[in-house]
């Protein structure tokens, strides 16, 4: 069973969650300060750690013997519903026959 349900914006932001808080801010640090203290979590500071964690890992740049395990992953999200695309270097016509 599915069903289609239609809200307005401000039902969705009630005056109870953070994002109430943020339609009138000035600034992108005011917006944060209002997260920060509703949540006690900074956003800006999750990712600035996130990308100093990031920095320091090495990176896997791949090529055309990663293309096997590239379709490989495709056809699993294939599998569990997702709309095939081309294959990320070429086009062949479809993945799966």
């Amino acid at each position: 069973m599915s069903a289609l349900f239609a809200v307005t914006a401000d039902s969705v932001v009630s005056t109870t969650t953070p994002a109430a808080q943020l339609t009138d801010s000035p600034s992108l640090s005011h917006a944060e300060t209002i997260i920060r203290e509703a949540t006690g979590i900074s956003e800006l500071r999750y990712d600035t750690d996130k990308a100093a964690r990031l920095r320091t890992q090495r990176t896997h740049v791949p090529t055309t013997d990663d293309l096997p395990d590239v379709d490989r992953h495709a056809h699993r999200a294939y599998q569990h519903g997702a709309v095939p695309g081309s294959r990320p270097t070429e086009h062949r016509g479809p993945l799966w026959e």
